[in-house]
């Protein structure tokens, strides 16, 4: 079964690559301000992002109902939500830069040869030098205070999810419809639902070492981060 699945998948993203490349054409990277580094489709003030897997499921809805390039999203995938939505960034939370240190002003310099106040007697006058004296130093400032938070502090975020009860892979899998080939390559991952750290594993650690194609490893992220919000939310409490 894992295989047939797996030869399926294969042959719709051969079928969705011409539609997929005219949807990246259509919304390049930077078409919006607010996201300068995503591919974003905006509607009625809404945005998503255009991942792999957004352009293909976008890309096997024009398929299906036979039209080469159509510019409406599908109203009913779940990719596609309000809860699958961007969220524009809160500007208001950027630090406030620390003001530089203020200058000295400059220390006041005597007239050579002498670089001092001359005595109250002439005759204590010493015969010039045949040099230039030693510049005055500025007065010293205290530095301003290090903004760097120390060691200990909440600056490490935790990876895992703390989650109410023990949920295994099994569990996982069969409720989010994870098929045992893709479950044997978790297994292979050592991956324990909640552990968020999948999400910056490379493309040789998931392809390479266990063998995940892109569309799948693709929809694991996204049923993962759907756990993810399931958790939080009390669903499996």
């Amino acid at each position: 079964m894992g295989v047939i699945i797996r030869e399926q998948k294969a042959t719709i993203v051969g079928v969705n690559t011409p539609i997929v490349e005219e949807l990246r054409h259509a919304y390049p990277i930077r078409n919006n301000p607010q996201y300068p580094s995503k591919c974003v489709y905006t509607s009625e003030g809404h945005s998503w992002h255009l991942n792999d897997i957004r352009l293909q499921v976008w890309a096997q809805h024009i398929v299906h109902i036979f039209v080469y390039f159509n510019t409406r999203l599908p109203s009913t995938s779940v990719h596609f939500t309000e809860s699958q939505k961007l969220h524009p960034p809160n500007h208001n939370t950027l630090p406030v830069p620390i003001p530089a240190a203020p200058t000295a002003a400059p220390a006041h310099q005597y007239p050579i040869p002498y670089g001092y106040a001359p005595p109250l007697h002439p005759h204590q006058y010493p015969p010039p030098y045949p040099y230039l004296p030693y510049p005055a130093y500025p007065p010293m400032l205290p530095l301003p205070c290090s903004d760097v938070p120390t060691g200990g502090s909440t600056l490490t975020l935790l990876a895992k999810l703390v989650l109410p009860c023990i949920i295994s892979l099994a569990e996982f899998c069969l409720r989010y419809e994870i098929d045992d080939e893709d479950q044997d390559c978790l297994t292979k991952l050592k991956f324990q639902p909640g552990d968020q750290c999948v999400d910056k594993l490379e493309h040789e650690d998931w392809h390479g070492h266990v063998g995940f194609l892109r569309l799948s490893w693709d929809d694991f992220l996204s049923k993962h981060k759907q756990f993810i919000r399931d958790v939080k939310a009390g669903n499996w409490a």
